[in-house]
This record gives structure tokens, sequence and C-alpha cells, in this order.
């Protein structure tokens, strides 16, 4: 266990190292502003052009569909935020949004307000956010014919990104439909990034796993399952085998309650008594609570051509929901009204469709942004806060 934490803190530091070692490579062509580092340049400019010039019409009609989307999200996330804010708030829910940041770690760590990933999974994760994500905008930009002044990356401490820099002054000459099309590409992008990852992660499902057995998101208290201890994967309940979800309603449909039963899992076999269901009469109850993770194992043919890459798999799938989770996020918080994310630019943009007075827009862009900006905290931090304040009552 040494031995690995060991190689996850070498790893980071050399991690830690190259970034380095890329400033200074770049150190006369690097900008300072504040805590960011910034390194721009022309060079992939007329990449960008010659993607943009492969279907312009096909890039213009997804860039629509970009704007549409970005308008639902921008009202449906704040939603989601105060609804989340609210069960926080009554003791509902004991966790709210979190920045997931790399780290020296071997696997996944919560700490408060953050998740803590592997740095290599977080890299990535991030790239598959930052690549898709900038060069959506600079291919709308060139679809709409406006020049983009430079290409880089940025430093924030030690958190790598990326940025494509349209010429400022022609876009804010643009039509306001140019502009929210620009806005827009790029949660899109990772929008459509996260919708691939989910079918690749189907597909292998389908064509690799098959169901075996089904993950608790938790025990409920005093219940069977909780006072008898039962971890893993439940496989079998009384004897029957359990595949997915819907078998254990079954199952324990035609257990009369106060039966002893066996309930069997990878990590072994549990003795337990059911109870009566809490919310349905006379049906027996184990008390496992979910949500519930369908677990899956190698198809036969999969393995006797393969051999056992079920560790093989279970990583890639790792990977992939990491990707598909910080796309969906990114792309949801994104497109809040907060500025000087894109979400808080639309909503700019939109607020000139009401009044013509830039005074009134700035200032209910700038309301709406604090109160964003302050939801936002809430969700990362308010439940330690409501734990903290819970514990001096």
């Amino acid at each position: 266990m040494f031995g690995a934490m060991n190689f996850e803190s070498i790893s980071f530091v050399l991690f830690i190292l190259f970034l380095l070692a890329l400033v200074h490579r770049d150190r006369k062509k690097i900008k300072v502003e504040g805590i960011m580092i910034m390194r721009r340049t022309k060079k992939g400019r007329d990449f960008i052009d010659r993607i943009a010039k492969l279907c312009p019409h096909c890039w213009n009609s997804l860039a629509v569909i970009a704007v549409l989307i970005s308008i639902v999200v921008m009202f449906v996330g704040p939603l989601f935020l105060w609804n989340q804010a609210v069960a926080i708030s009554s003791g509902q829910a004991r966790e709210g949004v979190r920045l997931i940041l790399p780290w020296a770690v071997s696997s996944v760590e919560s700490k408060p307000g953050v998740l803590l990933l592997p740095w290599w999974l977080w890299v990535i994760a991030a790239l598959s956010v930052m690549i898709p994500h900038e060069l959506s905008h600079g291919i709308i930009s060139r679809v709409e014919k406006i020049p983009i002044k430079s290409i880089g990356w940025v430093l924030l401490l030690f958190l790598p990104g990326a940025f494509v820099e349209p010429d400022e002054k022609k876009l804010k000459a643009a039509k306001k439909s140019t502009r929210l099309k620009i806005y827009a590409a790029g949660s899109f992008a990772n929008f459509i990034i996260a919708l691939l990852v989910s079918g690749i992660v189907l597909l292998v499902n389908v064509s690799v796993l098959t169901p075996n057995g089904i993950i608790p998101a938790g025990l409920i208290q005093d219940y069977p399952c909780d006072q008898a201890n039962v971890t893993g994967v439940i496989q079998e309940i009384a004897g029957e085998p359990v595949i997915t979800v819907d078998d254990v309603s079954r199952i324990l449909s035609q257990i009369p309650v106060g039966s002893n039963i066996t309930i069997k899992t990878d990590k072994g076999v549990f003795n337990i008594t059911t109870v009566e269901s809490p919310d349905t009469a006379n049906k027996s109850f184990i008390g496992i609570a979910g949500p519930f993770t369908q677990n899956y194992a190698l198809k036969k043919s999969v393995k006797a051509k393969f051999g056992d890459i079920m560790p093989q798999i279970e990583i890639l799938k790792m990977v992939l929901f990491w990707i598909f989770l910080i796309n969906a996020g990114v792309g949801i918080v994104n497109l809040l009204p907060l500025k000087p994310l894109d979400g808080g630019i639309i909503f700019e943009e939109l607020a000139g469709e009401v009044t013509n007075n830039k005074n009134k827009i700035k200032k209910v862009t700038s309301i709406v942004s604090i109160a964003m900006l302050l939801l936002l905290l809430f969700n990362l931090f308010g439940p330690y806060l409501v734990s903290f304040v819970s514990s001096l009552a």
C-alpha cells in the first residue's frame, strides 16, 4: 500500500514538474495574468479553418441546435441547483455539487466540496473536455466569418486549460445570432462527447458483458442487511439468482415475512431474517437502499476467446465514466447564467432582447451572476455548513 501511495506521489510530482518545464520552455512567450499563465500562438488556425470549410451548412445547423439546447440548460441548471440547495438546507441531501481536482491518489477520494481524482485520470477527462470545447468555439467562429486571433494553453495554479480567442472587436460587431452560436458551441460539444461516451459504454455492456448481480447504494440502518453487514455484489437471494434489480422485488414477493434466508454476494454468504416492508404490507423486506448499480461479468464467449480481461474492461469503463461525468458537468455549469461563463454571456445577450438600456442589462446580469455564484457555492460547501450548524444546536 505504501509503495502504491509513493508511486502516486512521485508521478504527481513529475506531472507538476512537466507543467513547470513547459512554462520554462516558453517563458519568453507567456503572459501572466493574476494567478493564470497564458501562452498564445497562431499555430492551429489553418487546421480549424479546414474543418470549418468541410461542411459549413452542417456546422451552422449544429450551432442553431446548440443555441436552443443552451438556452434550455441555462434555465434548468439553476433550477437543479436550487432544488439541491433546498434539499441540503432541510438535511435531505448530504452532498451537493463538487469540484473535481487532480491529486496524488490511487483512487477517487471525497473531501469537503471536492472529489480528488488520480491525476492521470483527471488529465484524460480534462483533455476530453477542453479540446472539443475550444475547437467548437473556433469552428463556429470561422463558419460565421469571425477571425481567430490566437490559440493557446493556460495554467490556473497547476490546473491546465486551453482556449481559442476570436477577434473580439469583430465578434462584438457581429449579429447577435452569430455571437449566440459561438458562445453555445463549447458546451454543446461537451454534451456530444458525453452522449458518445454513453453509447460506447452501452456498446461494451451489450457486446462484451452480461448482467450479473446488483450493487445497492447502501444499507438501511437497523434492518436485516445492515445487521448482518452485507457487503459486495448481490448475486443470490434465498438461492434464487439475482441478475437485475427487478429480480430482487420478484424474489422477495415470494418469500413470507420472517423467513430465514441467505444472501450470496461476491464477498460471501450472509444469513438474515426478512421483516415486513415499511411500504407494502405482508411483503418481505431486507433493507437495501437504491439507486442500484447493475453489475456485469464477461460473457463466456468473450472470456474463452480473450481470457479474463475484466480488469481492463473495468478500467476502460471507469475512464469513460469520468469522461462522461466531467463533460456533462462542465457543459451544464458553463451554461449557468454567471459571467464570465458562456451561460452568463448568453444571458446578457438575451437580456438585450427585453431592453436596449445597456446599464439595465449589465445590472441585471450582475445581480443574476452574483445569485448564481452564491447558489453554486452553497451547493459546494452547504452540506458542511449545515452539518456544522447542526452540531452546535
